[in-house]
């Protein structure tokens, strides 16, 4: 063991990566840990759940910890969390809001003062004046900027915002006096102070997707881990009534106030916080995190680690992929897996036809959770876990998503870059396209025809 304030950590998430770290770390090829921490969201694979007790077997039968931890305790599932309107819980699912656009095609003028405005000064010049308070004065305009900078809550303003001064106050006076009135127009409800009326529209409607920001990683993995760190270290811990529900475990969802009074999301309900403070001052740690040589440009940040956290990623520093992670656990006679909970936006068509062939139930359990976040109170657009923004249970699973055509143009342009590795001495090697592209060699033989 090291000094317990100089400890080297491992980031464990019972996938590809996390379980070629172990073999690399049982043949001494990577230093061996003082702890390896996995954090449970509780919704992942049966196939992760038995890829981890193989995993914390193997680390245990090591001498090395190996520690579970939560967002909640006990661990509940996020899927759950995530339909629970009392626990502020988002996945990073694709969203469709729906709008119906009215253009108008054609007008009639209005009968109001307003109307008088809009033919000296156009669409531009009611809302210049509109933003004035009904009544104001040509006197009080003149003072309005003056108004504005003494104090902040102008009662000529119709919002008593200060970004709704005129910007030219001499403009607005010129187009009351040109229209001959005296004060500001009243409101004129039946064409919204603009002066002319939409008596033809062109209706349609509009789709914006988009996807939700994803923050179920922080709070369900990076949190409880370097929680753990903390405590690891050192640090003092401690528990304190939840001031958020006033220690009561019950208080009202602030972003759905609809859904009434329910167990308080900060504390879980219990009324009381456990905390953990700071790393103790000069401790450090070493935390190792399994990124392969091939996402380490995309997914690497030296950013958002606290200061006491260095992070070691010894697969890309070893120029190991995830194709030679996952010939590394097969060497070892397992299955490779991925990591990632069942209602995983992330899936690509292929994880997500794996699981409809292979492992039925927890399909259906998808399937059930899309349709359950379609629509939900708190938002306003229709949710998918699909990236095609259709039902799960309906979506086109044969067509390649678009990191899975971005990944085979990579493989593809990466051996065209290095070829299929020379000659052996002890044989031929060229199988080995075979082997890796097996579709290049499938493919029909072109015929052309000769030129006449």
């Amino acid at each position: 063991m090291t000094d317990p304030r100089e400890l080297l950590t491992v980031g464990c998430g019972a996938g590809t990566q996390s379980e070629a770290i172990f073999y690399l770390i049982r043949d001494g090829v990577v230093e061996r840990p003082d702890h390896v921490i996995f954090a449970d969201t509780g919704g992942e694979p049966a196939q992760v759940y038995a890829k981890l007790a193989h995993l914390r077997a193997g680390y245990e039968s090591l001498g090395i910890p190996f520690h579970v931890v939560s967002r909640f305790q006990p661990v509940t599932d996020i899927h759950t969390d995530v339909l629970d309107p009392h626990v502020y819980a988002t996945i990073p699912a694709f969203t469709v809001i729906e709008r119906t656009v009215h253009v108008p095609l054609s007008w009639r003028r209005c009968t109001c003062d307003w109307a008088r405005i809009f033919g000296i000064a156009g669409q531009k010049g009611t809302a210049n004046l509109a933003r004035f308070a009904p009544g104001t004065t040509p006197d009080e305009i003149t003072h309005h900027h003056r108004v504005h900078i003494t104090d902040t809550d102008c009662p000529l303003c119709t919002t008593g915002d200060e970004d709704t001064a005129p910007a030219d106050t001499r403009t607005a006076l010129l187009h009351l006096s040109e229209a001959g009135l005296h004060t500001v127009p009243a409101p004129h409800p039946e064409c919204g102070n603009a002066g002319r009326i939409a008596t033809r529209h062109h209706t349609y409607t509009k789709q914006e997707r988009g996807r939700i920001t994803r923050h179920c990683t922080g709070k369900y993995k990076i949190e409880p881990i370097e929680r753990k760190i903390r405590v690891l270290l050192g640090a003092r811990e401690w528990n304190e009534p939840c001031r958020w529900c006033q220690a009561t475990g019950i208080r009202v969802p602030p972003w759905q106030p609809d859904a009434g009074e329910g167990p308080c999301s900060v504390c879980h309900g219990t009324g009381s916080r456990h905390r953990v403070g700071k790393a103790p001052k000069g401790s450090r740690v070493r935390h190792i995190i399994g990124f392969s040589a091939d996402e380490y440009l995309m997914r690497v940040s030296e950013v958002g680690f606290p200061s006491h956290t260095t992070p070691v990623y010894p697969l890309a520093e070893r120029n190991i992929t995830r194709a030679d992670c996952e010939r590394l656990i097969r060497a070892n006679g397992q299955n490779p897996v991925r990591s990632a909970c069942n209602g995983c936006p992330n899936h690509g068509n292929a994880e997500w036809r794996d699981m409809k062939a292979n492992r039925p139930d927890e399909w259906e359990q998808a399937c059930r959770f899309d349709g359950a976040i379609r629509d939900v109170p708190a938002m306003h657009a229709k949710r998918y876990l699909h990236h095609s923004f259709t039902p799960l249970r309906h979506a086109n699973l044969t067509k390649p998503s678009r990191q899975e055509r971005k990944t085979a143009q990579h493989d593809l342009l990466q051996l065209l870059e290095t070829g299929i590795g020379g000659c052996s001495p002890h044989g031929c090697r060229s199988h080995e396209l075979d082997n890796h592209y097996p579709t290049l060699t499938t493919l029909p033989t072109p015929t052309f025809r000769n030129a006449a």
